[in-house]
This record gives C-alpha cells, sequence and structure tokens, in this order.
C-alpha cells in the first residue's frame, strides 16, 4: 500500500514578476532659479521707491519667505477705484524670458480685508501684458505666485520683458484697504511641463 503522496511546495508556486520602467531624461544645460529682486540692496524707503514707484516703504521687520530682512510694503486704498492696484519695475534693457518662468511672493498683512488676490503680470516692449494665474490669500503667511511664459504668455514678445509687476485685487470687499508684503523676485527654467508634446529628450529603460 502507497503512503500519502507528497507535493513538493515549490512545484508549482507562482512567482510575481516585477517590471519596473524608469523613464530618463536627457537633460541638457539649465539654469537655476536667478533672484533678480530681493529687495535687500535698498538702504531706505526713498531708495526703493526710485525702483518700484508705487511702493509704499521698504519693510525691514516682517519675517522673509527665504533668506534676509527686508521685502516691500504696500498699501492700497479701495481697489475698486484702480487706485495702487499694482507696484512695477521697469526693465531696461528689456530682460529675454523665452521659455523661462517668473515667481514672486506676496504676503497679505492681516489688518487688510477678508480675502485678497494676487498676481505677476509683464509686460513687452509693445504694452502687451500677460498675468499668471490668481492666488487668493486669506491668512498672513507667504504665497507664491508663478507666471509661466510658455503657457501663459504666449501673446508677448517673451524676449523683450521691459516691465514686471505685483497685482493685488481686493476679493471681499470692494470699500476695504488692503496691506501687503512683496519679496524674492525670481526667474528660472521651465524644465518641463510636457505642454508642448515634445517627448524625444526621454526614454524607458527595463532595469
Amino acid at each position: 500500500m502507497k503512503g500519502p503522496q507528497t507535493r513538493n511546495a515549490n512545484t508549482h508556486r507562482i512567482l510575481p514578476i516585477v517590471i519596473a520602467i524608469v523613464f530618463v531624461a536627457a537633460i541638457g544645460p539649465t539654469a537655476t532659479a536667478q533672484v533678480i529682486e530681493d529687495f535687500e540692496g535698498y538702504s531706505d524707503t526713498p531708495a526703493l521707491l526710485a525702483v518700484w514707484p508705487f511702493a509704499t516703504s521698504l519693510d525691514t521687520v516682517t519675517p522673509n519667505p527665504s533668506a534676509g530682512t527686508q521685502s516691500m510694503y504696500k498699501q492700497s486704498f479701495d481697489l475698486s477705484l484702480g487706485q495702487g492696484s499694482y507696484i512695477h519695475r521697469l526693465f531696461d534693457p528689456g530682460l529675454d524670458l523665452s521659455g523661462q518662468s517668473v515667481h514672486g511672493w506676496a504676503r497679505r498683512d492681516p489688518g487688510s480685508v477678508d480675502t485678497v488676490g494676487f498676481r505677476i503680470w509683464a509686460e513687452d516692449g509693445s504694452g502687451v501684458v500677460c498675468l499668471s494665474p490668481i492666488v487668493l490669500v486669506s491668512d498672513s503667511s507667504w504665497h507664491r505666485m508663478d507666471l509661466e511664459m510658455v503657457e501663459d504668455c504666449s501673446l508677448v514678445d517673451t524676449t523683450n520683458i521691459t516691465r514686471i509687476a505685483y497685482q493685488m485685487t481686493n476679493y471681499t470687499d470692494v470699500t476695504g484697504n488692503v496691506y501687503s508684503n512683496f519679496d524674492d523676485l525670481e526667474i528660472g527654467i521651465f524644465v518641463d511641463g510636457f505642454e508642448s508634446g515634445e517627448t524625444s529628450s526621454w526614454s524607458s529603460t527595463l532595469p
């Protein structure tokens, strides 16, 4: 009489097969973000106003979003009348920002109305303007604004940007005041948003 038959547990074990696909980009030379305005070089408010004529004052008290101790302060009255709705800086010669991004930081002072909208806009030498998406802020922390030259500025000559501005909009009370700080305006290469459909620099490999 045959004894009970046994089966090797490994005979019919299904081994899991894991396939990992790694996408690799052939990254060419890129530039790190360049800060074009951190407000640290101004000795006082008159020096700031010589470059940013619609600012209110130089702020040396409010903590910065990054390194440094100074930012630009703006007090705006009744934005429904268009008073002080933006603060700009002129660039002569114009900046070549083609294929790049512009980033900046904004902060709503607690004394402001409930919600404030911030954005960045850029203007070329012929007066055509492009705008970043509005960032709505209802607290007193720093918030970043992003203007993408490829996506947001298709009608603008991005090789000749002659003015960059911070803009604020009163969203909850058209007669209220807005008190704001702005800092760390920077430009940088927009590495890959995949918006163009161009993927030739990307490849896949099996490890």
